[in-house]
């Protein structure tokens, strides 16, 4: 795996902040952060030539969205985000079997598509998150302060919430 560094306002800044302002503030900054990730992903996927695909529809497939789960009828969200490939409406059901191949009387050799474009873009994914964050901590902030009628916060949420690129 590569080797991921960050500046001093990076993910440890921020996590030391929101571990201040508790879970539903968490909520609001990772979702959209990780979604930035997962956005990463997904088109390094679509741009790799470790397939053949000759209808488009497999990468046309690939997706960024909110792991669900069904209990008694009712969908209840699981995760943050995910890259999705395939899939029926797509029209791309396929996807495993290219990414892990499949035996059978035509065996075919895994393409590892989606793993590949996880490992090449750590680095790219960890920027789109700080960048994400960052834009989304100062409304954060001036939430926090607005909900709890504090007049400040740590030093650490400051200088966050301070610093914009």
């Amino acid at each position: 795996m590569a080797d991921v560094r960050l500046d001093a306002f990076g993910i440890e800044a921020i996590d030391q902040a929101l571990s201040e302002m508790g879970p539903s503030f968490q909520a609001r900054l990772l979702g959209p952060s990780l979604a930035a990730s997962a956005r990463v992903v997904r088109d390094a996927a679509r741009k790799t030539t470790v397939f053949e695909d000759r209808t488009g529809r497999l990468r046309r497939s690939l997706r960024v969205g909110r792991i669900t789960a069904r209990y008694g009828g009712k969908r209840f969200r699981r995760g943050r985000a995910a890259v999705f490939a395939g899939g029926q409406r797509e029209r791309a059901p396929h996807a495993a079997l290219v990414e892990r191949g499949h035996g059978g009387p035509f065996p075919a050799r895994p393409h590892p598509f989606l793993f590949t474009a996880l490992l090449q873009t750590e680095a790219r994914q960890a920027t789109a998150f700080v960048t994400r964050a960052r834009m989304l901590f100062p409304r954060l902030v001036r939430d926090f302060q607005s909900r709890t009628n504090l007049g400040s916060i740590s030093t650490v949420s400051r200088t966050i919430a301070r610093r914009r690129r």
